[in-house]
């Protein structure tokens, strides 16, 4: 209006006009830094805990750690029905995956541990485990499927590569790398849409 004055707008004041319109893109409220460093920390204990167990010929040891860690996840997300679905989805993933790399002799491992079809029953535990982190620590990952795809064919390879040299299972072909990185580049995509799909942080 003529004759008022014109509001003085600041720096601070329009630094906090913006961040009011924006949204962090598909990230929950809560889901801070903490609980994302929380949930990486706790994924690496149990898996290097779980591997040097069973290179020590206490896979129960190992399976019983997965289960504090799924556990401890399922207390702390919102959606528990979510994350058991998520779980259960990766399990059936990881079955299909390690059957068919058992089945390849892309990987071998010690027959005296209980097994689901090709594989122990510690390894399948493990995708259970991997579906924890997907929505949390690895959520940066949501609708990156390219990336993922790459990541999959990296990281899986060098994981069971390190398991391997951990003694946790072999890797008797000179191609089991390559073998392994194909299922994970495969595996990679669909894990992140069933993560999508059922997502315990919503």
């Amino acid at each position: 209006m003529v004759g008022e004055s014109l509001p003085v707008r600041t720096y601070g004041d329009l630094m906090q006009a913006v961040n009011s319109q924006q949204s962090v893109v598909d990230v929950p409220v809560g889901l801070d830094t903490k609980w994302v460093v929380a949930n990486f920390v706790v994924f690496q204990i149990a898996w290097f805990t779980c591997i040097g167990s069973v290179a020590r010929n206490l896979s129960s040891l190992g399976l019983a750690v997965i289960a504090i860690a799924v556990g401890i996840h399922l207390i702390s997300v919102r959606n528990r029905a979510n994350a058991l679905s998520l779980a259960a989805a990766n399990l059936l993933i990881g079955i299909i995956i390690e059957s068919i790399l058992a089945m390849t002799h892309a990987t071998q491992f010690d027959h005296s541990a209980l097994a689901i079809g090709s594989a122990p029953l510690w390894m399948i535990a493990m995708w259970a485990l991997f579906s924890t982190t997907l929505n949390v620590s690895m959520r940066w990952l949501r609708g990156r499927y390219v990336l993922a795809t790459v990541l999959g064919a990296v990281a899986g390879p060098l994981s069971y590569l390190a398991g391997s040299k951990m003694g946790a299972l072999s890797l008797p072909l000179d191609y089991s790398l390559l073998i392994i990185g194909t299922c994970w580049a495969a595996a990679m995509p669909l894990l992140l849409l069933s993560a999508k799909k059922w997502d315990a942080m919503a």
